[in-house]
């Protein structure tokens, strides 16, 4: 699978550049990945995969943290909709289907 290191994306704002930053990996054509090895996520590690995708038109991010002890804590997925860019995607949660209730 293809991939791309220290990808430089330029920044714009109402048309102008503002700044230029690296993606740390791109997979494939669209899929924007960005490492962290840190305590605890913030909102502002959010911010950072959210902003990638806006300025590169970008659909998927994951925000990768390898400072857990299990990988599954340390990864969060993001996905940028061009047609609905308000609509930020809430982090999945895996449910059990719960028992069918009865008597209500």
């Amino acid at each position: 699978m293809p991939f791309q290191r220290q990808v430089p994306l330029r920044v714009r704002y109402k048309g102008r550049d503002v700044t230029e930053t690296r993606l740390d990996l791109i997979v494939g054509e669209g899929l924007v990945i960005e490492l962290k090895a840190v305590s605890a996520l913030l909102p502002i590690h959010a911010a950072q995969v959210i902003s990638y995708l806006r300025a590169g038109s970008f659909q998927l991010g994951l925000l990768l943290n390898f400072n857990v002890t299990v990988m599954r804590q340390g990864i969060r997925r993001f996905i940028w909709n061009v047609q609905e860019p308000w609509r930020i995607p809430h982090r999945e949660t895996t449910r059990r289907p719960s028992a069918p209730r009865s008597g209500l």
